[in-house]
């Protein structure tokens, strides 16, 4: 008597499990795509700090519309010439990941392109 209890409690409990497991691993595998895709396109370049002539800001492009780019700053880069420059005060100034002009920023070559594409094909098959 107690076997056919057993018997009938797991028949009822593995789907249940298999489901919420299911469930619980395609909310896990659609956050780990979010979070590759959220990471900003690769396409990398440089700005031009306007109130020091020697301070570039690196970026990373996040969105494209019309003709801004939201932008994700990774480095200050300053001139060693330039001594007075500081970065925390170049990106106190700047104010942080913001939307500007397209044509203000100067691309590096394709190749960060190709390895974000490459990770994406990577992911998605």
């Amino acid at each position: 008597m107690t076997e056919i209890i057993i018997i009938i409690s797991l028949l009822i409990s593995l789907p249940i499990v298999y489901l919420v497991g299911k469930k619980i691993s395609a909310k896990k595998t659609k956050q780990t795509i979010l979070s590759e895709l959220s990471g900003g396109t690769g396409r990398m370049g440089i700005i031009r700090y306007a109130k020091g002539d020697y301070a570039f800001l690196e970026v990373e492009e996040l969105i494209i519309a019309g003709n801004r780019t939201k932008i994700r700053i990774h480095d200050v880069v300053i001139d060693r010439d330039n001594a007075e420059q500081d970065k925390s005060k170049v990106l106190k100034n700047w104010g942080g990941n913001d939307w500007v002009h397209t044509e203000n920023i100067t691309w590096y070559d394709n190749n960060s392109q190709t390895i974000r594409n490459n990770k994406l094909e990577k992911i998605l098959n």
